[in-house]
């Protein structure tokens, strides 16, 4: 699977955007005659496409991925397969249309909606997802039968969807329910039915979810997996894995373990998911075989592989790793506490690259008297601020706080303290 490609097309007009042009060739309007409906939603459009009017061979496939969504689901990503031996092209645009007595209406975007003038690459036999939301469309959402319509390789696609009844929902985005608003005396029977991987101390069920998991990782798709041990005694030991397209929160909570004495619920974010080629990390580390980071904090994501078959998962998990190093000079990122900032050492001796809200720039360390050989480590002293430990040609290392663009303390010892938020250099 493949990520979506972005290419700006050079054979389109030279501006940033273009102009939307809902209007798509097909059969004529399904219902010429009908008038179609109208009121607080705005007017709907009858179709311009008859059911024949739809490429079905099976050589490209859409899909959204969920079958039914709740009234206010806050975005809906769909999934493009292509089944063929050839490369596809295709623009950003898209239609949705509701089914209301038997005929297919348009759903009009909003007067004066702008197209980005770009186009994506569907690779031979590869994968992309892409995701649209109700809220770009002058319509108001109410249950029943949807489609969405896309042009794709000069063919036209559709994937139908419903609004109902739904545990994908604003509040449930990923269909489970927050940790804390499980009963203390949550079973497994449960957690099964809840979709939970559910491990028991002689068997596991729902395994699959874990590879289904990754696979949304794999295609940029936001997605959640959760892990439910229960103990001897019957006691659950819940752990959710919640990728967010910008890095993985991990939450363990042991408080329903009555014979534990862990720490209660913690949550802790986490820069990449990595294996070792027999089980599955989540990690600060691009690859889990750079341990010389001191901040590559790891933490094992599934079970362990004695407990059942992790094949499908860790061939996922490592082709996410592949790909990460050959298209990222990043080898260890590390987000602040609040997750709105990162800093990132590359492979690049003295580079390292910050991303926040206010800016997001690759830079150097400032290395005054031109002893520093390389970034051993970087971790976040409080939300805005960061420290960088530098490797020397001597003895001492070199430390460079920083925040934003701005060094605040640096200087050479031996070691260093953290007091009251402060960064201390022992000499």
């Amino acid at each position: 699977m493949n990520r979506i490609t972005a290419l700006i097309l050079a054979v389109l007009t030279a501006g940033a955007l273009a102009a939307c042009d809902i209007q798509t060739p097909g059969g004529g309007p399904a219902s010429p005659s009908s008038s179609p409906p109208s009121g607080s939603n705005g007017t709907l459009v009858p179709s311009e496409f008859n059911d024949t009017d739809f490429d079905t061979s099976g050589d490209i496939v859409m899909t959204t991925e969920h079958a039914v969504y709740g009234v206010d689901a806050p975005e809906i990503f769909y999934i493009i397969t292509n089944n063929t031996d050839e490369e596809i092209l295709y623009g950003p645009d898209y239609t949705v249309e509701i089914r209301l007595d038997g005929k297919w209406y348009r759903i009009e975007f909003p007067e004066n909606t702008l197209w980005h003038d770009i186009g994506f690459i569907l690779k031979p036999n590869g994968t992309n997802s892409g995701s649209f939301s109700f809220s770009q469309l002058d319509f108001t959402v109410t249950e029943g039968q949807y489609r969405l319509v896309k042009e794709l390789g000069g063919r036209h696609y559709a994937a139908q969807f419903r609004i109902g009844d739904s545990p994908i929902t604003a509040q449930t985005p990923f269909g489970y329910a927050a940790q804390e608003s499980l009963p203390a005396d949550y079973t497994a029977e449960a957690a099964a039915k809840n979709g939970d991987i559910v491990l028991l101390h002689n068997e596991a069920k729902n395994t699959n979810k874990l590879t289904e998991f990754l696979g949304k990782v794999q295609l940029g798709i936001p997605a959640m997996v959760r892990i439910t041990e229960f103990t001897i005694e019957g006691d659950a030991i819940i752990t959710d894995c919640l990728y967010n397209r910008k890095y993985f929160i991990f939450r363990h909570d042991n408080t329903r373990d009555k014979f534990g004495s862990g720490t209660g619920m913690t949550e802790t974010i986490y820069s990449f998911v990595v294996t070792d080629g027999s089980d599955i990390y989540l990690s600060n580390c691009a690859d889990r075989n750079m341990t010389s980071f001191q901040s590559a904090d790891t933490v094992l994501l599934a079970w362990s592989s004695g407990f059942g078959d992790l094949t499908e998962a860790v061939t996922v998990a490592g082709e996410l790793t592949q790909r990460r190093l050959e298209e990222s000079t990043v080898r260890c990122k590390v987000f602040s506490p609040d997750g709105k900032r990162s800093a990132a050492i590359t492979s690049e001796p003295l580079s390292y690259i910050y991303e926040g809200p206010e800016m997001s720039q690759t830079r150097e360390v400032a290395d005054p008297d031109g002893l520093v050989v390389g970034i051993a480590d970087v971790f976040w002293l409080t939300e805005d601020a960061f420290v960088l430990v530098c490797k020397t040609s001597g003895d001492l290392k070199y430390y460079e706080v920083m925040s934003g663009s701005d060094v605040i303390k640096s200087g050479y010892g031996t070691d260093y303290a953290i007091a009251d938020g402060q960064l201390e250099i022992v000499p």
